[in-house]
């Protein structure tokens, strides 16, 4: 049976016979080419620091690096049967992304 779980407005999760997808991502994307693994690597950020400077792309990158963690386990948690759609999940995973952000 598939499972579908909705876990923030940009990842879904969808479970099915113990395997799963991401579809989506919790992590930040470049401003300039909308890449979730691109820091200052396009074309439009080599010539242009107005709207990312390099240090921003260092924190989005260890920004980005957590949230890796956090998208693995969710889907581990998912294939092993763990109901991550629980409103305790939400604000769990909502703190999580949060206090990244705060601590980077």
């Amino acid at each position: 049976m598939k499972k579908v779980y909705e876990i923030d407005k940009d990842l879904i999760i969808e479970v099915e016979d113990g395997g799963g997808q991401l579809l989506g991502t919790l992590k930040d994307t470049c401003p300039y080419c909308g890449q979730a693994d691109c820091y200052f690597d396009c074309d439009q950020s080599t010539w242009d620091d107005e709207q990312e400077t390099r240090d921003g792309a260092d924190n989005r990158k260890t920004f980005n690096t957590v949230m890796d963690g956090i998208e693995a386990l969710l889907l581990a948690l998912a294939c092993e049967g763990v109901d991550v759609g629980t409103a305790q999940f939400e604000v769990a995973i909502q703190t999580a992304i949060q206090a990244t952000a705060n601590n980077i």
